[in-house]
């Protein structure tokens, strides 16, 4: 527990903050005329600053249903806002996303109809406002209620409540689909900031310092609510000034009592009580920090395992790789014949591998990790060995036994989400388009046209024949595909020869040897 220097330990830059944050006042100022400003400097290693306008329509915050969400479908403006292995986009408010869009394709007409004079910085008649016009209460009531099921639901998760009731409630009230995320500065009144990265903990503080005091009246705390927005200005210079700057961490050693007096926490402690925090609230701060050194526990426990994975890939790189060339067989072939011990202790190491896989992605589907597993470097390097080592592999044992004719084609029904999810990391990491790593697939589409055109002839499928071809041209190029896939024996060189003379004439692969 510590209090940290805010630019020096964070990488903030409070002068690019009190920028953006005046930009953001100028934009949302009704004497503007754009619908958005661009600050940009002139070195372009400087950040470039987008400050939007705010909502002066319900239509900019609302969009009819509940929560007014939708997939976030901007792939070239934010291609990290997605969960890489489960393959979800980010969900998003409706209506903000397309205030945005149309603001970034130039279309700055929008509807400023019905006008909230009482959330206008600019208004003559703040200081006079009538809270009852505005019926401030019951706006601030109807957001603390819903915030409170989202927070209490969110805070039940984090403590592992296992309570029925917990999932029968979640099924017939709809819960919020949103979560914070990023870095969050917290001003408490008194000049100090506190950090919080932790996104459980950060909606959970979100929740708990707006809570209503039991001495005040509703409309009073709305009041001030509102006049402490107006007044966030002059909080955020004088906070920058006194640079007094507290670091929530580790959260699950906060102090759970208003009035610990340990000299060691005690600005963390004077940072929580300035922020009006129960000891409710400091247990479900706890509980965030719990889950997340649970999730970096459970990245150290799979990291105990690299060596387990990197033997059981060195048996199939090496010793098995000469064994099958030795019979003028590359590894797939080898492997789908099954007629030595080699073979045999092959597999062994294959399901050995799917069970370490299938364990660290069950865990990424619960979410059970740390958020910034999947971008890992290492653990995308050791992902595409794996998929480009093992999968031909499990290729070779759908199509040994048939399971194609009950399952039905490998690729659509019979892939395993382990090389799934590994392709999908390679592909985000290096920004290739999706599905476009497909390399360690290459014997399943093989499988596949053979089957084809046993039954359809060459004619209908020769542009998939020509498209496996340009990509086997570009794999073994590349060196992502073994150039066994070339030999005598080989199930592809076998199939190939058999096709039309005429096409192999100009086939684009017909000059390839093996290396």
């Amino acid at each position: 527990m510590a209090s940290l220097n805010l630019g020096e330990n964070i990488e903030i830059d409070t002068e690019l903050i009190k920028k953006a944050y005046s930009l953001a006042v100028k934009a949302h100022s009704k004497s503007s005329e754009k619908a958005y400003n661009v600050e940009e400097s002139r070195r372009s290693s400087d950040p470039v600053i987008f400050s939007f306008s705010g909502c002066w329509s319900e239509n900019g915050w609302y969009d009819g249903e509940p929560f007014g969400v939708t997939e976030i479908n901007l792939p070239l403006l934010f291609p990290s806002l997605r969960s890489i292995g489960v393959n979800e986009n980010a969900l998003v408010n409706k209506a903000f996303l397309q205030r945005f869009v149309d603001k970034i394709l130039g279309n700055s007409d929008f509807d400023r109809e019905k006008v909230l004079q009482f959330l206008n910085a600019k208004s003559v008649n703040l200081a006079h406002a009538s809270i009852d016009n505005f019926d401030a209460s019951n706006f601030y009531m109807k957001v603390m209620k819903n915030a409170s099921s989202v927070a209490s639901h969110a805070a039940c998760n984090l403590m592992g409540n296992t309570n029925l009731l917990l999932e029968t409630v979640s099924n017939f009230i709809p819960l919020s689909p949103y979560k914070p995320f990023g870095t969050y500065v917290f001003c408490t009144g008194n000049g100090k900031l506190v950090i919080l990265r932790n996104p459980d903990a950060v909606l959970q503080l979100l929740f708990f310092s707006s809570q209503l005091c039991r001495e005040e009246e509703c409309t009073d705390i709305a009041q001030r609510s509102l006049q402490q927005h107006f007044g966030y200005d002059n909080e955020l210079q004088d906070c920058f000034q006194m640079l007094n700057e507290v670091h929530l961490e580790p959260l699950e050693q906060l102090p759970l009592s208003s009035d610990t007096t340990s000299s060691d926490i005690a600005t963390i402690n004077s940072a929580l009580n300035d922020l009006g925090l129960s000891t409710r609230a400091r247990l479900c701060l706890c509980a965030a920090g719990e889950l997340e050194k649970r999730k970096i526990g459970n990245k150290e426990s799979i990291d105990l395992k690299k060596p387990d994975i990197e033997k059981a890939m060195k048996y199939l790189e090496e010793d098995y790789q000469l064994n099958c060339r030795h019979r003028d067989l590359g590894c797939y072939d080898a492997f789908k014949l099954q007629e030595t011990s080699k073979d045999f202790d092959a597999n062994v190491k294959r399901l050995e591998l799917a069970g370490i896989w299938d364990e660290i992605i069950e865990m990424l589907k619960r979410y059970e990790l740390p958020d910034a597993f999947e971008g890992l470097r290492d653990w995308v390097l050791l992902g595409t060995r794996y998929r480009r080592l093992v999968e031909p592999l499990d290729i070779a044992n759908y199509y040994r036994h048939l399971k194609n004719e009950d399952t039905g084609a490998y690729m659509i029904r019979g892939r395993p989400k382990r090389y799934r999810f590994t392709q999908r990391w390679r592909e985000h990491a290096e920004r290739m388009p999706a599905e476009s790593s497909g390399e360690s697939c290459f014997w399943a589409k093989v499988e596949e046209l053979r089957i084809k055109i046993s039954s359809q002839g060459f004619e209908p499928i020769k542009e998939e024949v020509l498209l496996l071809e340009a990509h086997v041209q570009n794999w073994i190029n590349l060196g992502e595909l073994s150039g066994d896939v070339l030999l005598e024996k080989s199930t592809f060189k076998k199939w190939w020869e058999d096709l039309p003379r005429e096409h192999k004439l100009t086939s684009c692969i017909k000059d390839l040897k093996v290396s």
